[in-house]
């Protein structure tokens, strides 16, 4: 059984909607803690650092995971066809203002960036992982990996060079919305993306 390119396509415009969340809160994260969510450098700073401390303590958990599964006959459907959807929605919390104060906006800040990191390893590590079981010869995975290196470079280019001068130059309520809308956005894209992934990981485990 070969791999369609259709199919191959489908799988690597994966990283297009992963690249759309990620890049964003690279741009994005620390201008809304510190301007728009009035959360101090330091704690904002300490907010993200152990953030991006628990996605890489979690990913070799998520891997070892899916391990076990595929031991036992199982695929990673469930996981890009469920993560996705949680993930979107977790990120467009990010960027909606709970209210209440600053203690409980920073709590609740902090509770869903981890919440959001969990979801997104749960799509990222089988998506990536899923190029490790495609039907495919040597040289048509070597072109894959390229495919989705350049659908996330693609999507870093889109953020930087349309969304972030809209955001960053409007102002705070301007920015809010602007936030949001993008983050809506994006997360549709992710599900849209990920879910063309479903089909090749079936034609993947049928080979195995």
């Amino acid at each position: 059984m070969k791999l369609p390119v259709r199919a191959q396509l489908a799988y690597a415009s994966g990283n297009f909607g992963k690249s759309l969340l990620w890049t964003s809160l690279e741009y994005f994260l620390l201008f809304y803690l510190t301007d728009l969510a009035g959360i101090s450098p330091s704690v904002a700073g300490i907010m993200i650092m152990s953030s991006l401390a628990w996605d890489g303590f979690i990913n070799p958990f998520v891997g070892y995971w899916l391990d076990r599964r595929a031991s036992m006959g199982k695929d990673y459907r469930p996981f890009l066809r469920w993560a996705p959807p949680f993930a979107a929605i977790l990120f467009v919390g990010i960027f909606i203002e709970p209210g209440g104060g600053e203690a409980f906006t920073t709590a609740y800040l902090f509770l869903i960036l981890f919440a959001f990191r969990t979801a997104y390893a749960l799509l990222d590590v089988p998506h990536n992982g899923l190029l490790a079981l495609l039907p495919v010869d040597l040289r048509t995975r070597t072109n894959l990996a390229g495919s989705r290196y350049f659908f996330s470079s693609l999507a870093g280019l889109l953020i930087a060079t349309v969304a972030a001068p809209l955001v960053v130059q409007g102002n705070a309520v301007q920015a809010m919305t602007e936030l949001r809308t993008l983050a809506i956005i994006a997360g549709v894209i992710l599900c849209m993306t990920m879910w063309q992934s479903l089909r090749p990981a079936r034609l993947g485990q049928a080979e195995r």
